[in-house]
């Protein structure tokens, strides 16, 4: 016995419900993150210019200074080199597009969520079904770049046109 139209209808409003909490909850971690690498990276590249800084008033200030001054242009390269290896810009980026992209599918989701009562069970079951794809394009983002259907953008391609025909 299929379920009755009232029946599919809550149904899949409870699966939007459930989409806007689990978006919700994903872009708070992704903010999150985000902010992290961010401060990461500020605070590695900060350390680094300061150790920099000191180490070449330490090494110029005098010649005893110059072993102390080396000592510290070392560490100031090795924490550039962990800033370079840690790639906190990236990580930064991606998480920030992320958060992004869980938002834009939380907003989708709440607005559609708003039109339920004037959709017909197909038309709602359609934008449900696109709504959970771009949520496991979301989640399936691991070191790939953030495709823009993730974000709920529809690219269009131009029409190829038709190769010419010679003319005898």
């Amino acid at each position: 016995m299929a379920p009755s139209t009232d029946q599919a209808r809550d149904s899949l409003n409870s699966e939007l419900t459930e989409l806007i909490k689990d978006a919700r909850r994903r872009a708070g971690t992704s903010g999150t993150l985000a902010r992290t690498w961010q401060s990461c990276g500020l605070v590695l590249g900060l350390l680094t210019a300061v150790l920099a800084a000191v180490a070449g008033v330490a090494g110029l200030a005098t010649t005893t200074g110059r072993v102390p001054a080396a000592i510290l242009a070392l560490v100031a390269a090795g924490l550039t080199a962990g800033n370079q290896f840690l790639r906190t810009d990236d990580h930064y980026e991606k998480n920030l597009r992320r958060r992004n992209a869980w938002e834009a599918l939380q907003l989708d989701a709440k607005l559609e969520q708003a039109r339920v009562s004037s959709q017909t069970d197909d038309a709602l079951y359609a934008v449900v079904q696109g709504l959970l794809q771009r949520r496991l394009e979301i989640r399936n983002l691991n070191h790939a770049s953030l495709p823009d259907a993730a974000l709920g953008v529809v690219t269009t391609h131009a029409a190829v046109a038709a190769p010419a025909t010679k003319i005898k």
